[in-house]
Parts: structure tokens; C-alpha cells; sequence
């Protein structure tokens, strides 16, 4: 970052689907060089896709210890899971500090495919939101970070 003159120079970075699919080395190493891009009290916002805690996190850590997705033909990508805990304890190692975090996706489904019709799940998965206990357990999670 020094080298290109970039060293915090940025307020806000934004990162989707990285911590999920990237491996634990390349977590904590992008984690080291974003916090010399960002700012003092700069903002880090990123998701955690398919949380581990959640009910389709459950099921696909099941699948993936069972070795299901072999006779499955699911690719051990899709069934990769992350949790908070896990993002904190890279995080214990970096200058950068969880603010805040939201859920969404309690119940699974898509937009074809819903257990509740969808202004009655919208509802409930905005309730959820409000009660943030109920969060940690949502298939995606939105994580505020700021810099120390």
C-alpha cells in the first residue's frame, strides 16, 4: 500500500463472499493489508455468507462431515460455512474492531421456493433483524468493522 501511495487512504472498503470462500491463510493475510487501506476509524463492511450457526449452515457442515456431497455431486465450496466467532478471532490479530452486525435468512428458501408465503416471511425475517440474539443464528450475516 505504501509503495502506490495508498496507505489509509480509503474510508470504507466493502468486501462480499471473501470470507466465506477464501481459505483461512488468505483471510487473515487480506485482513493485515485492508487495514493498512483503510483510515483510522475507517469502515470495513463485508458479509458472511452461509453462516455456520445458522439451519442451513447446520445442514451443510452435516453434509460436508458426513462426506455427503461426494454421492450428492455438491461441491465442497458451496457447503463451506463461517461464522463471527470465526471472523473475531482473526480479528483479535488485526487493528480492526466488530461495530455491529445484522442478519437475514433465518428460514431457507429462495424466491421461487419459500416455507411461508412472502410478505409473511418478509415480516418475520424483519423481525428478526430487530432482536439481535436471533441474528447469530441467520444464513447471512452483514458485519460492521471499524479500525482501531
Amino acid at each position: 500500500a505504501d509503495s502506490l501511495g495508498i496507505h489509509g487512504a480509503y474510508d470504507v472498503i466493502t468486501a462480499f463472499r471473501f470470507f466465506k470462500n477464501a481459505e483461512d491463510e488468505l483471510r487473515i493475510s487480506a485482513t493485515k493489508n485492508l487495514q493498512e487501506l483503510i483510515k483510522k476509524s475507517g469502515f470495513f463492511i463485508f458479509d458472511l455468507h452461509l453462516n455456520t450457526f445458522s439451519l442451513i449452515g447446520l445442514v451443510a457442515s452435516l453434509i460436508r462431515i458426513t462426506r455427503l456431497y461426494k454421492p450428492l455431486k455438491i461441491n465442497p465450496l458451496a457447503i463451506r460455512t463461517i461464522s463471527l466467532r470465526t471472523i473475531r478471532k482473526i480479528f483479535k490479530e488485526s487493528e480492526f474492531e466488530i461495530i455491529d452486525f445484522y442478519g437475514m435468512g433465518i428460514l431457507p428458501g429462495r424466491r421461487n421456493f419459500t416455507l411461508l408465503p412472502a410478505p409473511i416471511l418478509l415480516t418475520f425475517e424483519r423481525w428478526i433483524t430487530t432482536h439481535k440474539l436471533l441474528r447469530y443464528f441467520c444464513y447471512n450475516i452483514l458485519v460492521f468493522a471499524r479500525k482501531k
